[in-house]
């Protein structure tokens, strides 16, 4: 928000009072001819729309292009006047009449300019605040629930989005592995520049004797063509025994694609879990605070209770200094929270895609059902949709693959192809040639080169073997262990509900001793604030118990689909 933004808000404020005044000043028109307030009004707004509308809409498309410009100089004085005056027109026409007529109807006889100067003060007022939108704008609110929170990952995510393009290349290099198999049509031309006529020389006596004598008689030198030759070959080449290597390059390229999208299921995988996980913590989060502030109203009732004992004698100064300790601690833990909840909400704006200072809302609305899952077959899910062991797999295959690639370079190229050439310059060859039969290539001896290769390959096979074994192995030790933190949630939760369940008993109880006055206030509310530990640990220990079933979804690959 500049010097040239400033000046156009001074240009937008004198033309929006301008309509103000226009608009205000008919009303008053109709009402000095025997109107009442709310007829005038509403005639008003119809009547003057089209004027006021037309010189709006011309200013606003008309500093257009200077928007357009990205100009740092022009740029926001265009933005403060277009978009101050688009909302300043419907504030004009909508809400100025209803003002006139709220301020009117209570304004003495004569007082015909405090409508008008309220209704200036108003449209200032707003006109600030459309002007000035884009220099002091407040974070932008996201209220999300689980799915939209998985969903917005799922679209936004840098890392989804990188995995996605990745898959896209795979694709484009099996269109690119498969166009080999085809024949290829390729032109080779050239012009060339002599620094002499060619010659063509005709020695003595090369075409007998004539009279007694050699003819010619001395050697013979004839220029021909010109000083530029011409030379263009077109060539159509269908390569044979290559064919085994590009069926072997095309399988290699389906893999990296199968590669590829293993990684991206992996990385889907992962995000969503990682969503998971910052959404529960944030709702923890959300509970400390809660539990925190229940903590800290409890340590100042118990303070306001320790320095009213102190003033009548009933106890000692050491336990207001106690009480206030105890609020200090209150305020520090509740400071703690707060700091918690940004971070994690930075973080979760991250992954979703947001800007970073996004404010965001959580609700336990739509989570997932608390279910006990089913360790039947929980392993062979594992093994057919979990994206790192499916990328194993396909390296192990496009190992394979490279193995028998490599053999093949043993082969000699076979290519067999029909050429036309055309050359332009010289005089005694034709201009039109064509060529066709069959070209062989073949490296009869390269020193342990492709020997070298092979053996490279056959290590690269071995490594990617040895490593879908690792992975198989350390899939099954995850399942048992996501099994096992299963059990123990599921055991936390059962004692966190049932702690619950005593602390809600404790505060009704603590609630009748309130109305019966056996219990003090700074009683109630320490147990108060126990029932928001209590609920704190409720909800950690079952979001707790969902993270650990997420987890398990995440290793068998259904976590998407289960989300």
């Amino acid at each position: 928000f500049g010097f040239t933004a400033f000046m156009g808000l001074i240009s937008l404020c004198g033309i929006v009072v301008r309509n103000g005044i226009i608009l205000v000043d008919y009303c008053n028109e109709r009402v000095a001819e025997g109107a009442a307030l709310e007829q005038a009004a509403r005639e008003a707004g119809s009547r003057r729309l089209r004027p006021i509308f037309l010189t709006t809409m011309a200013a606003a498309v008309g500093v257009t292009p200077m928007i357009i410009s990205g100009s740092s100089l022009w740029s926001p004085l265009a933005s403060v006047i277009a978009f101050g005056l688009i909302f300043s027109m419907f504030f004009t026409l909508l809400v100025v009449p209803v003002i006139f007529v709220a301020v009117k109807s209570r304004s003495a006889k004569g007082g015909d300019c405090k409508p008008a100067a309220a209704v200036t003060v108003a449209i200032i007022l707003c006109v600030l605040l459309a002007g000035g939108k884009d220099a002091s704008a407040e974070p932008v609110k996201h209220s999300l629930t689980l799915s939209q929170a998985v969903e917005l990952a799922l679209q936004q995510n840098p890392v989804l989005k990188i995995g996605r393009a990745k898959v896209a290349e795979s694709e484009q290099k099996i269109v690119s592995a498969r166009a080999q198999y085809f024949p290829l049509l390729s032109n080779n031309t050239k012009l060339m520049a002599l620094s002499d006529r060619q010659l063509v020389t005709i020695p003595a006596g090369s075409l007998g004797n004539i009279g007694g004598g050699p003819f010619p008689t001395q050697d013979a030198k004839i220029r021909q063509s010109s000083s530029t030759t011409l030379y263009s070959e077109t060539t159509l080449g269908q390569p044979t025994t290559q064919l085994f290597k590009i069926h072997e390059a095309n399988e290699i390229a389906r893999a990296d694609r199968g590669i590829a999208e293993a990684e991206l299921t992996r990385s889907v995988n992962e995000t969503v879990l990682a969503v998971h996980q910052l959404y529960y913590v944030l709702l923890i989060a959300y509970k400390e605070r809660e539990a925190a502030q229940a903590s800290l109203t409890a340590a100042q009732e118990n303070l306001r209770e320790a320095e009213d004992a102190v003033k009548a004698g009933n106890q000692l100064d050491v336990a207001a200094t106690s009480a206030r300790a105890n609020l200090l601690q209150g305020k520090q833990a509740l400071i703690a929270a707060d700091n918690q909840i940004s971070d994690v909400t930075s973080e979760l704006n991250d992954l979703l895609g947001l800007p970073s200072d996004a404010v965001l809302e959580v609700t336990e609305t739509g989570l997932p059902e608390l279910s006990e899952p089913s360790n039947e077959q929980t392993y062979d899910e594992a093994r057919v949709k979990n994206g790192e062991i499916l990328a194993a797999r396909e390296t192990v295959e496009k190992s394979r693959h490279a193995v028998r690639a490599a053999r093949y370079d043993y082969i000699p190229d076979v290519t067999i192809f029909a050429r036309h050439g055309y050359q332009d310059g010289v005089a005694f060859l034709p201009k039109n040639i064509g060529i066709f039969g069959a070209e062989l290539t073949w490296n009869i001896f390269d020193w342990g080169k492709r020997s070298g290769e092979i053996g490279q390959r056959v290590a690269q096979q071995s490594q990617a073997e040895e490593n879908l074994t690792r992975i198989d192995k350390r899939i099954g030790i995850d399942i048992d262990k996501a099994y096992r933190k299963l059990e123990r949630s599921k055991q936390m939760m059962d004692v966190a509900r049932e702690a619950l369940s005593l602390s809600k008993e404790n505060t009704r109880l603590s609630e009748n001793g309130i109305m019966a006055g056996t219990v003090t206030s700074s009683k109630h509310a320490e147990t108060v604030a126990a029932l928001r530990r209590a609920e704190m640990r409720e909800m950690q220990a079952s979001l707790q118990y969902r993270l650990a079933d997420s987890e398990l979804r995440k290793i068998t690959g259904k976590l998407t689909s289960g989300r």
